[in-house]
């Protein structure tokens, strides 16, 4: 009939709107918000960044000292030749697997430039590593799939012989005339 109708906050979903979007998604306290294209995005707290939070900026410091501007979110380190810099990472040796690296003038950070089959911010994973886990992940499963549907019939099949088994012999009462027989 008339059931009514929820209308969600942003980030909520359901017919009561009982599951949020963006749970769990931003790491070390970032906070989560759609944007208007229903993606989600995290906000970070000063001392993380990344797409979900995920790095520390002191990080980029190399164990040297470090500091953050808590209105602007800048590092400013103190790296361990004395130098002092928004950060301490250099080229030198940042990217891996034939990548190449450039310093961006405005974060001070190295960024690295990928060869066709490597990913990942330093160039350390394969690509094909992971399709081959998403192709791994799409056979295993349908076997493992399989093999429980077989494992319930074959329960189902032992069941059913099982108490046809328990009905197989039985005495009966036979009468032949006035005289009672039993077989």
């Amino acid at each position: 009939g008339n059931q009514p109708n929820c209308r969600c906050p942003d980030s909520y979903v359901g017919d009561k709107c009982q599951f949020r979007l963006c749970s769990n998604y931003c790491e070390n306290n970032g906070v989560c918000h759609l944007t208007a294209s229903g993606t989600q995005q995290c906000r970070c707290t000063t001392n993380y960044y990344g797409d979900r939070c995920q790095h520390d900026k002191c990080d980029r410091c190399l164990k040297g000292k470090c500091s953050i501007n808590k209105q602007t979110g800048n590092v400013t380190c103190i790296c361990p030749d004395g130098k002092m810099a928004p950060s301490c990472l250099t080229c030198n040796n940042y990217c891996m697997n034939g990548g190449t690296c450039t310093m961006n003038a405005e974060t001070s950070m190295p960024v690295c430039q990928c060869i066709l089959e490597m990913t990942g911010e330093r160039c350390e994973e394969s690509v094909n590593s992971v399709q081959q886990s998403n192709r791994t992940v799409s056979i295993v499963i349908p076997i493992l799939l399989l093999l429980l549907l077989m494992l319930v019939a074959g329960a189902v099949v032992w069941y059913k012989k099982r108490i046809k088994g328990a009905k197989g012999f039985q005495h009966q009462r036979m009468t032949n005339g006035a005289m009672n027989v039993e077989i």
